[in-house]
């Protein structure tokens, strides 16, 4: 009995130490392709930069060397409109809406956090702490918020980006649905510019979806939509229409709401 316990302990460090090499070699296998993905990517972004430079110093020389002010003027508006569609501000635009579901999704884990230690200390030192006449309980591991992360991540990557895009927007709904039923039905609190920001970037990840959708038919405006389609053949679908207009509409109202308490303070202040 006991050399068999001994060669099974001695068994035991043995493939325990097996397992870490492993892990070990894994690691170091991990992290190199990850540099070496970093640095590819970071190669292409200086590429692209220089070329983008080339393309704007050639343009600034095309302009110089215009014969009229209606050619200049004609070579500058074909310039933005092409620029319009360059692939780095989409790329540029899904990481800053990623950014935001990330701040999102920080929030869920810290009050996860915060509730879990802060229960172990009540239970420790034998605190109780009321809120609503309810002490406060852990909640469960935020999983769904995890996956938010995952499906932003993929989102900047373009990959499955209509997919990915309407599950951080399912989610943001969902997320939403107390706050603004606080303020629309019950008016339990105010609408105010925290709340509008909210709506107005829902309505920016409504218009990165109505970008990616593909609708079939020719070639169009990306965010050209039935309201503003002259265009018979290649007119816009409706969900996609439906999309834009909710987004124009989400964001022009937080321009629109910011603007006009903004001009409440300044009567209120002067008059």
């Amino acid at each position: 009995g006991g050399p068999g316990g001994a060669g099974t302990r001695a068994g035991g460090t043995i493939m325990s130490g097996s397992g870490r090499h492993h892990v070990r070699e894994v690691t170091r296998e991990v992290r190199r392709e990850a540099a070496e993905g970093a640095k590819k990517t970071l190669h292409n972004a200086k590429e692209t930069m220089k070329n983008r430079a080339s393309q704007l110093g050639a343009l600034v020389h095309d302009v110089k060397t215009s014969k009229s002010t209606s050619d200049a003027t004609a070579k500058i508006q074909a310039a933005i409109k092409n620029a319009d569609q360059a692939p780095e501000l989409f790329v540029l635009a899904r990481f800053l809406i990623a950014l935001y579901y990330f701040n999102i999704c920080a929030d869920k884990y810290s009050e996860y956090v915060w509730r879990f230690q802060y229960y172990e200390y009540s239970q420790k030192y034998g605190l109780r702490s009321e809120r609503g006449g309810m002490n406060i309980q852990p909640t469960g591991v935020p999983w769904l918020a995890a996956g938010v992360v995952v499906a932003a991540t993929l989102m900047i990557h373009n990959k499955h980006a209509v997919g990915c895009s309407l599950c951080i927007l399912a989610y943001d709904v969902v997320d939403s649905l107390e706050l603004l039923g606080e303020i629309f039905i019950t008016g339990q609190l105010v609408l105010n510019e925290l709340v509008m920001k909210k709506l107005a970037l829902f309505g920016c990840t409504c218009l990165l979806v109505a970008h990616s959708v593909k609708d079939t038919g020719g070639k169009q405006d990306a965010f050209k939509g039935l309201l503003f389609d002259d265009d018979k053949k290649q007119m816009a679908g409706k969900r996609k229409s439906a999309a834009l207009l909710a987004s124009r509409l989400l964001m022009a109202g937080l321009f629109f709401f910011v603007g006009l308490r903004q001009m409440n303070r300044v009567v209120a202040r002067d008059f």
